[in-house]
């Protein structure tokens, strides 16, 4: 394997391309943070009113979470889906792009949730970015298919299962849209689910898994 992990390394789809999704990643991350403060107490030293204003934010708290988790995972997919590609062109730099800018509204999406978590308004917008960010990152995959750029040792039967998962799951994202209408807080433990999903789906990028390996 040795030989293998060399002529892997070999391959660079385009380190500036990954470097700059990796600063946006990190500076959304960071930025969904700056959302969460917590109201003044009426008595600084009373740790009861300190455990009530937390209480009183457990919907930031709940939207800062969800829209960590589900960048996060992101990021880990797409580090893994790179390490996969060898050929990079101008159309996937701006498929990239388009990703990166889903990406950076979910800070503002996130405040959106955590101020009216029971608005069903809140719960649709955050569902039409979550899944405009899953179809984003499909069409950069099926790009790449068509054109032939993840290493030739790629198992292709295992990359399209893995593309059928992460589909199936995008176009799944659907449906709390229309669940937010009757229960925006099942709407929103619907996308919570999708997205422990989606960690799950990444099995089928990593390159230990989805590599040909030489007898």
């Amino acid at each position: 394997m040795k030989k293998d992990d060399q002529s892997i390394k070999s391959f660079q789809s385009n380190p500036r391309l990954e470097a700059f999704s990796d600063g946006v990643f990190a500076i959304v991350i960071t930025l969904l943070v700056i959302e969460l403060s917590l109201p003044e107490l009426h008595n600084h030293n009373s740790s009861d009113d300190l455990f009530h204003a937390l209480f009183e934010i457990r919907n930031k708290l709940f939207s800062y979470a969800l829209c960590f988790i589900f960048v996060g995972q992101l990021w880990v997919a797409h580090t893994n889906f790179y390490r996969l590609i060898v050929k990079t062109d101008m159309i996937l730099f701006w498929i990239n792009n388009i990703l990166l800018m889903c990406v950076c509204l979910f800070p503002f999406v996130a405040a959106i949730v955590g101020d009216y978590p029971n608005n069903s308004g809140s719960v649709i917008v955050f569902g039409v970015l979550y899944f405009s960010t899953g179809i984003s990152f499909g069409v950069m995959s099926g790009y790449c298919q068509y054109n032939d750029y993840f290493h030739p040792k790629v198992n292709k039967k295992k990359l399209k299962k893995g593309g059928t998962v992460t589909t199936m799951l995008a176009l799944a994202s659907v449906i709390p849209l229309f669940v937010a209408h009757y229960s925006p807080v099942i709407g929103l433990i619907i996308y919570f689910l999708l997205t422990v999903g989606y960690i799950f789906a990444q099995t089928f990028f990593k390159m230990e898994e989805i590599m040909d390996r030489d007898d």
